[in-house]
């Protein structure tokens, strides 16, 4: 994270901006003519109405039937000076134009005493209500942010509302003047640009003058950025070079999105190689690149592996960030060129396949450090083989859970009267087999009852253990409560002629399931403890 602090040591403070320029009328006029011009037309009479241009501040009075094709909203050229411009018809923008404001937002720069390069920021206004619209000098002027900058040191104030009053007070950082933070930079787009006036005229006479600010300012996309790029620049002087041999993508996600990167780039550097962590080499095939963060990042990688790959280098640049830090987590000590191009001679899906059946690979124990286990000649078939095998580790685990779950519940819940059985599942497939038989969705509570959030019990005929008759589902917080009790094809049971065998079934459970010395169930227990 980046963040261009402001200097205000007792060499520079206030008293800076005491002697600061204030834009003069030149550069208001400069202003003034970035505001959008218009043809605002007013009716005076049926037979005459009256055409006033923003651009050159002449009117114009047209009589019928000699009327100019002027409609709203239309863009046309001033009857006066023949510029273009958009036509208002005053009526429609409410009584003499009263809804018609307009802001430009702009930054002026001076050259000041010691070497000082000073900004600041100034809103125009412009108010054509009323009838404030048949005058050129209808424009106001405020400067809300000022900024003082030289190497070492940048100055930021911000005009607040103070004990009943505008003061301008101290900034602790270095911000975009018209935008309340970083994060607002991409919302509301219109009203964070500013027209820059007088940077190229004033840059060369301060000490500013190397920080290519000027070069920057014609590369800006979305026209702002350049006073968090001073700030910056005051701190960091690396922007210098950086913008001039167009590594823009570094300049770009240092300002506009604070990120510094100083895992991959060495801020107190004063050459090139040095800065991007490359030898000469490197540095060379880097500036034949499109210079992002990415190809950077690689480069360092194949750097440190000490070989360059034209091959290897296009794939990891095509590659997303995502992928990036697969491989390098995946390849670990391993070089970086190696496994790229291990990937490539095994296609497209390889990446995924590779980083699947490494995981694998891990969890099976096999010796990575074999070169053939940690690059199999037939990847796919190898990944086949690891997933099966962490299948049957999977399933023999669940097998050892259930066998333990099953010895628990066998107690708790095992009860028959000779008619009717409740038995409990000893593997998953049996609880799959109940729904497929029944008809029904119990085989999707298999894992749930394996993993102890469910109990899952069945309900038999003993003269067929074998068939499936019905289907229990307890609660695990009360052992004692039926959730269901579900027949073929879902619908309810028991019947007529197993429902007393369940109610005598559940009095038994809530009594503890008693059992003789023989593990058998105690029926006359029950009677007991009910009477």
């Amino acid at each position: 994270m980046s963040r261009c602090k402001c200097d205000w040591s007792a060499e520079h403070g206030e008293d800076e901006f005491k002697r600061i320029t204030l834009p003069t009328a030149e550069e208001c006029e400069q202003i003034a003519m970035k505001f959008r011009p218009y043809l605002i037309v007013q009716t005076v009479s049926r037979r005459e109405r009256k055409v006033y241009c923003t651009y050159c501040g002449q009117e114009t009075t047209e009589v019928k039937p000699n009327w100019s094709r002027l409609r709203h909203g239309e863009v046309a050229q001033c009857p006066a000076c023949g510029w273009g411009a958009e036509v208002v018809h005053a009526g429609k923008m409410g009584n003499s134009c009263k809804k018609m404001r307009e802001t430009v937002q702009a930054v002026v720069f001076h050259a000041e005493d010691n070497g000082w390069l000073s900004a600041q920021a100034v809103y125009a206004i412009r108010d054509y209500s009323g009838q404030k619209w048949n005058t050129y000098k209808n424009t106001d002027y405020g400067v809300t942010k000022q900024y003082l900058f030289r190497p070492g040191c940048a100055l930021m104030r911000v005009q607040n509302w103070v004990r009943g009053a505008w003061r301008f007070t101290k900034a602790a950082t270095v911000y975009e003047p018209f935008a309340a933070n970083m994060n607002d930079y991409w919302t509301g787009l219109e009203h964070r640009r500013y027209t820059i006036v007088g940077l190229e005229e004033n840059l060369p006479k301060t000490a500013m003058r190397y920080s290519a600010a000027d070069l920057f300012a014609e590369k800006i996309r979305v026209n702002f950025g350049l006073m968090r790029y001073l700030g910056e620049y005051c701190h960091r002087p690396q922007l210098e070079f950086l913008t001039k041999l167009g590594i823009d993508d570094v300049v770009d996600q240092l300002i506009y999105w604070r990120l510094a990167h100083t895992e991959l780039l060495d801020w107190r550097a004063n050459d090139l190689a040095s800065f991007l962590r490359l030898d000469k080499q490197y540095t060379k095939q880097y500036m034949k690149t499109n210079k992002t963060i990415k190809e950077l990042e690689v480069l360092q990688a194949m750097q440190k592996s000490g070989k360059y790959d034209a091959e290897v280098a296009g794939y990891l640049a095509s590659a997303d960030e995502l992928e990036i830090r697969k491989l390098q987590k995946v390849a670990g000590e391993q070089s970086i060129t190696k496994v790229v191009r291990y990937l490539i001679k095994h296609g497209k899906n390889a990446l995924h396949l590779w980083t699947d059946y490494m995981d694998m690979a891990k969890k099976l124990r096999y010796d990575l450090s074999e070169e053939t286990v940690m690059y199999p000649k037939n990847l796919e078939e190898r990944h086949d083989i690891a997933a099966a095998a962490i299948e049957v580790i999977e399933d023999t685990a669940k097998a050892r859970r259930m066998k333990r779950r099953t010895k628990v519940l066998k107690e708790q819940y095992e009860y028959s009267d000779g008619k009717f059985a409740i038995v409990v599942p000893e593997t998953l497939q049996s609880i799959i087999r109940e729904g497929k038989e029944q008809h029904h969705c119990v085989g999707s509570y298999a894992e749930q009852h394996c993993a102890g959030r469910t109990t899952i019990l069945f309900l038999r005929r003993t003269n067929d253990m074998n068939k499936a008759y019905g289907t229990i589902e307890m609660s695990v917080t009360d052992p004692a409560k039926l959730i269901q009790l579900r027949g073929h094809h879902n619908c309810n049971t028991p019947k007529e002629e197993s429902a007393d065998f369940v109610k005598r079934w559940l009095r038994w459970v809530r009594c503890g399931s008693p059992r003789n010395t023989q593990g058998q169930p105690v029926d006359a227990t029950i009677m007991e403890v009910i009477a």
